[in-house]
């Protein structure tokens, strides 16, 4: 809380970390934020938005690097930014218009496939990761 300043406009979180997997009390980041009236973004490329539900904890904007988890074959360079509301979306949506910026049909193709065996990629990431901690 301390943190924010009054010209604070957005609140950008990543959990956990990419480079020290640091794991952020986004509840509390987003109470904090909010009591200000500051939006908050989440880069929630590492639970490959399934296993933390970023609007459940209140975010306002998940984001999303699709060619890690969700494309998965090395072969996607892709993103998504989904957000919690209308009037959200009236605040961001507008950028990606302005910029011209959009996904072909070939790059949806490779995400949708990617889809298909996320669920099997995952538990498997999840049984080598334990494996190699424990």
């Amino acid at each position: 809380e301390g943190l924010l300043r009054p010209n604070t406009t957005l609140v950008w979180t990543e959990s956990p970390g990419s480079v020290t997997m640091e794991v952020q009390d986004v509840p509390a980041i987003v109470a904090a934020a909010h009591a200000r009236g500051v939006p908050v973004a989440l880069d929630n490329t590492y639970t490959a938005g399934v296993y933390f539900d970023a609007f459940a904890h209140g975010v306002d904007i998940s984001m999303q690097a699709l060619t890690k988890y969700v494309g998965g074959h090395s072969d996607l360079l892709l993103g998504s930014v989904s957000v919690n509301s209308e009037a959200m979306f009236e605040r961001v949506g507008s950028v990606f218009a302005d910029l011209g910026m959009g996904a072909s049909p070939d790059d949806c193709s490779l995400a949708l496939r990617g889809l298909q065996t996320l669920a099997l990629r995952l538990e498997r990431l999840q049984a080598s990761t334990l494996a190699v901690a424990v």
